[in-house]
């Protein structure tokens, strides 16, 4: 779930090893969060431009499009998805028990995301296009 760049982070230096504290893990899910829910909406998105039913030019005009769209993504609503791997990561048990309740995450509730984060999935909706469908291109 978390993008490339972030493991540059020096937050999670230790991924892998029991140094890790929740703590670290939340402010990263967090840091990332509006950069994952793009990412998320954009392959669901693109899950629908089936080569095999959807014309090249077609494709390509719903790219650019799309590529607009998260340009303008001020905010999404968490997913079930994401919700599921936020209580799968435990991260709300910490949130209890060192977070005021209204900080908690909740599934639906909405998230903003920067316009680095923005920009930065504008500029991958090619590149996820290409990786829900590689066979396009054999």
């Amino acid at each position: 779930m978390f993008p490339r760049h972030c493991w540059r982070d020096p937050n999670v230096k230790h991924v892998g090893e029991r140094s890790v504290d929740l703590g670290t893990t939340r402010k990263v899910f967090r840091a990332n969060l509006g950069y994952n829910l793009l990412v998320e909406y954009v392959q669901g998105e693109v899950a629908k431009l089936d080569p095999a039913k959807v014309s090249k030019a077609e494709i390509a005009r719903a790219i650019v499009a799309l590529t607009k769209q998260v340009v303008k993504k001020t905010s999404l609503p968490v997913s079930k998805d994401t919700y599921q791997l936020y209580l799968d990561m435990n991260i709300q048990q910490w949130e209890v028990s060192h977070v005021v309740e209204s900080a908690r995450l909740k599934l639906g509730q909405t998230v903003e995301t920067t316009g680095d984060d923005r920009d930065a999935v504008a500029g991958q909706v090619q590149g996820l296009w290409e990786a829900w469908w590689p066979e396009a291109f054999r």
